[in-house]
Order: C-alpha cells, then sequence, then structure tokens
C-alpha cells in the first residue's frame, strides 16, 4: 500500500495511531527500496550504522561505535570506522578500508584497493596488494616490500613506498623515500637531500 502522506496542523495533538501511520510509512519505504541502512547490530541498537544487502542481511557488520559498513561481507570493527566494498575490513578506530578486501588495521589508518593494508597507525596503502606498515607512512603500486613500526618511525625508516612487485612471494620496490629525505631505488643506490642538491647544482651549471 502506497503512503498516504498527513499534512500538521497548529495545535493537533500527536496520537498513536498518527506516530503508527509514520512508522508504517518508513518501514514501507526501507521494504520497497530493496534495502537500506540500519543501525541494529545483533539485535541492538549501537549507535552505529551497516548496509543492508538484500540478499543477505548478514552481509556486512559493524562492532565498532559509531561505525559505518557498506557492500558485501565488509567489517566495520573498530570505533568511528567505515569498510566499504567487497570483504574490506577496518579494523583500527577511525579507520577507512575501500576496494576489494582491503584491511585497515591501524588507528586513524586507510586502506583502499585489492588486498591494500594500511597496519601502521595513521598510515595510507592504496593499489594491488600494497602494505603499509609504517606509521604515517604512504605506500602506493603493488606488492611492496613491507617496512617500518607500527606507532613510531625513525629518519631511516620510509616515509614514501612504490611497490613494484608481480606477487605475494615477489615482493619488491621501484622507489621509497626516507624520513629524512633520503630516496632509495630498486638497485640499492640511496641519494642523499644533499647529494641531491650537488647534483642539481652541477645540472644547472
Amino acid at each position: 500500500m502506497a503512503y498516504d502522506k498527513q499534512t500538521w496542523e497548529t495545535g493537533e495533538v500527536i496520537s498513536a495511531e498518527r506516530l503508527n501511520h509514520m512508522e508504517d510509512g518508513i518501514a514501507e519505504a526501507g521494504s520497497s527500496s530493496g534495502g537500506g541502512l540500519t543501525n541494529m547490530v545483533n539485535g541492538s541498537a549501537a549507535g552505529s550504522v551497516r548496509g543492508i544487502n538484500t540478499a543477505s542481511e548478514d552481509s556486512s557488520y559493524t562492532m565498532g561505535t559509531y561505525a559505518f559498513a557498506e557492500g558485501n561481507g565488509t567489517k566495520a570493527i573498530g570505533n568511528s570506522s567505515h569498510a566499504e566494498g567487497v570483504a574490506s575490513i577496518a579494523s583500527g578506530h577511525q579507520s577507512h578500508a575501500e576496494g576489494n578486501g582491503a584491511q585497515a588495521t591501524g588507528n586513524a589508518s586507510h586502506a583502499e584497493g585489492n588486498g591494500a593494508q594500511a597496519t601502521g597507525d595513521t598510515s595510507h596503502a592504496e593499489g594491488h596488494g600494497t602494505i603499509a606498515q609504517g606509521h604515517c607512512q604512504h605506500v602506493s603500486g603493488e606488492y611492496n616490500i613491507a617496512q617500518g613500526t607500527k606507532y613510531t618511525h625513525a629518519d631511516s625508516d620510509y616515509a614514501v613506498i612504490v611497490g613494484n612487485g608481480s606477487s605475494k612471494n615477489a615482493r619488491s620496490n621501484a622507489f621509497a623515500m626516507k624520513w629524512d629525505g633520503t630516496f632509495v631505488f630498486a638497485n640499492g643506490t640511496e641519494i642523499t637531500p644533499a647529494q641531491f642538491a650537488s647534483l642539481l647544482a652541477l645540472l644547472n651549471n
């Protein structure tokens, strides 16, 4: 049955009948759209929202408070986390995982792409099979060599990595940059900021 909109006038009394009419309209809108959003987790409101898939209402779920999961088989476990796509997991607090099998386990981390993993706190992994293991680290490309620690970083750790591997068992880096500004190339060559400045000076002469 189509919902019949009510028009309220000043001074009208709110009744159970009219409130139930509104509830029926909300329920009808949710069922007719073939899906929707709910903050019901395991039968109780948890301050979170999850996407509903008509094929399986358990397709995506949230565990963290103020978390949001949408898509197919996604999980928003960390508080205020967001998971979307297929089988993506956002387990770090305030983390975001999107794509296919992306995992954001570090707090305030972001993983996007196919199988990307952001395990360091405030790290970012994008691409295919990439791993951002270091604190505040950015990784792109595919199948990089993981480096760094979750909570802190030293000048010798990598701030940026571009992976050029071919599989989980054949990882390699095309390029990396340390926190002190040193460039590290695929052949192992390292160029410090001072060396780079000298090279530019020679090129400009």
